[in-house]
């Protein structure tokens, strides 16, 4: 019995050691492979936000050389409020700091969020066999009629991080959910899918969320999800290997699943 007991918790602390790996709020490497879950909406990673005197998240104010050092990687994410699509949305943090909820407040544009990930030549996006970064693992809870949900990202090359049009990638979800979804896609070939072209191959500085979906070929895609009963709660976007974002669990996610197995 002792023996066993030993192996046990010899193994639960393997697995334990595995799992902090999994989610600790740096960036990390899988082989040569740049593995993010900045996008992981937890207290822990939100350090770009800060409560004011009422208890509300507001911004901090940081620069790119508070943000330097760290190999090129930023140590989280910072939120770029100076993109038109940020005019479009609110957002507010639930589930004591650990979601990311959206709610749409321009039916005619697009709503979106743009973090600045890293400087020049650092987070490289490709084929895993590449040593790109290729897989996104996403978890979302979406209350709204919306069935799109697009990622973006800003090259290091172009426009000094401004977003390129060509490296979006829209995903087809479940609408009018009350549960949460787990997404898990090769973002590369979601590329090809969304614009007919492989041009995730380069170097990303900034990555993009929008939760409603992007489109500049119609106007229509927006209609019917203006409101405060429609919304989208992120639990996180995170990118890496398939191994990496295969194996990744939010903090809430290990909640709800240690108290479904208990």
């Amino acid at each position: 019995m002792k023996k066993f007991l030993a192996i046990f918790l010899t193994v639960m602390l393997m697995l334990s050691m595995t799992t902090m790996f999994v989610s600790a709020a740096t960036p990390t490497k899988d082989g040569d492979i740049s593995c993010l879950n900045y996008l992981d909406f937890s207290a822990e990673n939100n350090k770009w936000a800060e409560r004011d005197a009422e208890g509300n998240l507001v911004h901090k104010s940081f620069t790119d050389a508070d943000l330097a050092g760290n190999g090129g990687f930023y140590p989280y994410a910072l939120l770029l409020e100076n993109r038109g699509y940020y005019e479009n949305l609110d957002y507010e943090f639930t589930n004591e700091g650990e979601v990311m909820k959206v709610t749409a407040t321009n039916q005619d544009e697009a709503a979106g969020l743009v973090f600045r990930v890293s400087s020049f030549n650092q987070f490289l996006a490709g084929t895993e066999a590449g040593k790109g970064t290729e897989y996104v693992k996403i978890r979302i809870k979406n209350n709204s009629p919306s069935t799109k949900l697009t990622l973006g990202a800003g090259v290091t090359n172009y426009g000094g991080g401004a977003l390129d049009r060509r490296l979006r990638a829209t995903l087809d979800i479940e609408a009018n959910s009350s549960e949460w979804k787990t997404y898990t896609f090769s973002v590369r070939d979601l590329n090809f899918d969304t614009t007919g072209t492989y041009y995730w191959a380069t170097y990303i500085r900034e990555l993009a969320i929008f939760p409603f979906g992007y489109s500049d070929q119609y106007s229509d895609q927006y209609e019917g999800i203006v409101g405060d009963q429609y919304y989208m709660e992120i639990d996180y976007v995170v990118y890496g290997s398939l191994e990496y974002v295969t194996g990744y669990e939010s903090a809430l996610e290990k909640k709800e699943n240690s108290a479904t197995n208990f």
